[in-house]
């Protein structure tokens, strides 16, 4: 969304990154993916710090239906494929 979160205190809130429109590949046509430059702006852990449990296994294709991931993805959203 546009605004801010509305967060407790004592949310734990560290490695949460906040990205622009402009980091989606074509969010007017639905594409939520990250853009190259944005995927290297976010960066990503090393593997040894990822709790595995956490990791995506799928993501979101539309209109209504999910597409297995393979082990490389670590970003953040449901969107985990690069963009076009």
């Amino acid at each position: 969304g546009r605004g801010s979160l509305d967060l407790p205190a004592d949310a734990v809130v560290h490695r949460n990154r906040r990205v622009d429109r402009s980091s989606f590949a074509k969010p007017a046509q639905l594409d939520y993916r990250l853009t190259p430059d944005a995927r290297v702006s976010l960066g990503s852990l090393p593997a040894a710090e990822l709790d595995h449990d956490l990791l995506p296994r799928h993501e979101y294709k539309h209109p209504a239906g999910l597409s297995p991931l393979d082990d490389a993805n670590r970003f953040p959203g449901a969107m985990q494929s690069a963009a076009p």
